[in-house]
């Protein structure tokens, strides 16, 4: 996918950042919603064989970015969080084997809004979904927000960061901060055979310095697209079309009827003399694509048991059937 974007965007000349664990997160959790086709073309996209693995792998990665288990952060190393949402219709709610799945392997935290009224997300989604798209016929959003902070190993010497000559594509050279060392791990460099360079700079590690002086740019910037379109190029089209096979998702009699339209991303990075700083968001959106869905109703109109329970305890008071309600 890194590759598509270049190639879109390089005749631009615009920098490119985007975070591939956002993405896969939130088709993951997509996957976890579909049947058929949509899904094995979704597992297939991501790289796994099953529905299982797959839950096994969203688990392990959003654990990674657990404060439990982000023992880096702890010691002093990179810091890395991680936040999950979904923002539901308030006419439809998520089915409960999917809300479970969210929750318990997502980290998942679901709110319930009116998508038609103005404010909806109060502002927490507004920056990453362009304006007007939060509307009647969306019945769902996904979100994720991913943050990331490190300190370098060793620290830059920002005295010695000096303008340099970086050239373009173009063939143009524009000036620019370059950090630069003395002090780096000769087994963190190395040259291909198709000559290209490659520079590992780690953070909070410790090793012994012997490799020269190197130069890197000092850089801050932001990237922002929606990524249907690269999807569909790389094969990912089920799950944009009405094939009614997104039917696990929200509790309706109309679930057939809800399809992926768009999904957003944006990300920030800045890398200086002290370390790195990095964050992305990925937002899908899921709309009504075979007109306007029912909402669920409940219609007793044929016999039925009900029951008087305490769930806590699940301790039953009454139970009974109703089978003429005019007796």
């Amino acid at each position: 996918m890194a590759m598509q974007l270049l190639v879109n965007d390089a005749e631009k000349g615009s920098n490119l950042v985007f975070s591939p664990l956002s993405f896969q997160v939130m088709l993951s959790l997509i996957a976890a919603g579909a049947k058929g086709s949509t899904l094995q073309q979704l597992l297939l996209f991501l790289g796994v064989s099953n529905i299982a693995d797959l839950h096994l792998q969203s688990s392990h990665i959003v654990s990674l970015a657990s404060p439990d288990n982000n023992a880096e952060s702890i010691l002093g190393g990179p810091l890395l969080s991680f936040v999950n949402s979904a923002w539901i219709d308030k006419q439809f709610p998520l089915k409960p084997s999917f809300e479970e799945i969210a929750k318990v392997l997502f980290k998942a935290e679901a709110r319930g809004v009116d998508f038609a009224a103005k404010d909806a997300t109060k502002g927490l989604i507004k920056e990453l979904i362009p304006s007007g798209c939060l509307n009647s016929d969306t019945a769902l959003v996904l979100a994720n927000a991913l943050y990331f902070k490190g300190a370098w190993n060793r620290i830059f010497d920002a005295s010695k960061t000096e303008s340099k000559e970086f050239h373009l594509l173009t063939g143009e050279a524009v000036e620019v901060p370059f950090m630069t060392s003395k002090r780096y791990e000769k087994h963190l460099y190395r040259e291909t055979d198709k000559g290209f360079k490659i520079l590992k700079i780690p953070y909070q590690r410790k090793q012994d310095p012997t490799l020269h002086r190197f130069w890197i740019p000092r850089f801050k910037f932001s990237y922002g697209f929606e990524a249907s379109g690269t999807l569909k190029e790389l094969g990912l089209d089920l799950p944009f079309r009405n094939v009614g096979e997104l039917t696990g998702i929200i509790d309706s009699v109309d679930s057939h009827k809800i399809c992926l339209s768009e999904i957003f991303h944006k990300s920030y990075i800045e890398v200086n003399e002290e370390g790195t700083e990095a964050a992305a968001s990925t937002a899908p959106r899921i709309i009504r694509c075979s007109g306007r869905l029912s909402p669920p109703t409940f219609v007793a109109d044929h016999p039925f048991l009900f029951m008087i329970r305490e769930d806590t305890t699940r301790t039953m008071f009454f139970i009974g059937a109703v089978l003429n309600p005019r007796l």
